[in-house]
C-alpha cells in the first residue's frame, strides 16, 4: 500500500518568527554597514591630509622651509595657500576642477561654493595672512605636537578662506568642524594624522606650538 506524505504548512507563528529573525539580520546588516561608511569616511579624511602634507612639504622645500600663506586676494595678486600648492602639484591646477580638488574635500562635507565650485573643507594653522610665504616651519622645535590643518568649519562669511589663526579665540567652538563622530582629523608638523576631541585641553596647546 503507498502511503502518501502531505508537507505541513508553517504556522502562523512560525511565519512571524521568520519575519522577525531576517528584520532583525537586517538591521544588524545595515547597522555594520553604515559603522563601515564611517570609518571608511575617517580614512579617506586622513588620506587626504596625508596628501596634503606630502605637498607642503615638497612646497617648503622649495621655499626656504616655509609653507604658503592663507589668504585670497585677486585684486593684490594674492594666492591661496591650495592654489599655491596645487600649481606645485599641477601647474594646470585650477580651482574649479572637482577632481583637482578632491584631497581639500573631507567626504563627510558635502557643501559647495555658491557658483559649484568644490568645497575646501580643511583649514590650515595661521597666523600670517599676506602673499608672503609667512609660516616658517624650519624653526619649530616641536612638530609632533604642533597643529598643521584641520577638519574646519565654514568660515564667517566665506568658504574661500579655509583657515585658522592660531591666537583666535575661542578655538574649537569658531574653527574646528567635529564631523567624525563628535571627533575632528588632525594633521601634525611632523605628517602624522590622528582624531582629536574639540574637547581636549591639548588641542590649544597643539595650535599655539605653531612657531615655536
Amino acid at each position: 500500500m503507498k502511503v502518501v506524505r502531505t508537507r505541513r504548512a508553517f504556522t502562523l507563528v512560525e511565519l512571524l518568527v521568520i519575519v522577525a529573525i531576517i528584520a532583525l539580520l537586517s538591521s544588524l546588516l545595515l547597522a555594520s554597514t553604515s559603522r563601515l561608511k564611517v570609518q571608511r569616511d575617517k580614512v579617506l579624511c586622513m588620506q587626504n591630509m596625508r596628501e596634503i602634507f606630502h605637498w607642503l612639504e615638497f612646497y617648503a622645500q622649495e621655499n626656504g622651509g616655509s609653507l604658503p600663506a592663507p589668504l585670497t586676494n585677486l585684486s593684490t595678486g594674492q594666492t591661496s595657500w591650495w592654489t599655491l600648492v596645487g600649481l606645485f602639484k599641477n601647474p594646470k591646477y585650477t580651482t574649479t576642477d572637482p577632481t583637482q580638488n578632491a584631497m581639500y574635500q573631507c567626504p563627510v562635507a558635502k557643501r559647495t561654493f555658491p557658483a559649484g565650485s568644490p568645497m575646501r573643507t580643511y583649514g590650515l594653522n595661521t597666523e600670517g595672512q599676506s602673499n608672503t610665504l609667512s609660516m616658517p616651519i624650519v624653526r619649530n622645535t616641536m612638530p609632533s605636537t604642533t597643529l598643521l590643518v584641520i577638519d574646519i568649519k565654514r568660515n564667517s562669511g566665506s568658504d574661500s578662506y579655509p583657515y585658522f589663526r592660531y591666537t583666535q579665540t575661542p578655538y574649537f567652538t569658531e574653527w574646528v568642524d567635529a564631523r567624525h563622530d563628535g571627533l575632528f582629523n588632525a594633521l601634525f608638523l611632523d605628517g602624522h594624522v590622528e582624531l582629536l576631541s574639540p574637547t581636549d585641553p591639548q588641542a590649544k596647546i597643539y595650535i599655539t606650538n605653531f612657531g615655536k
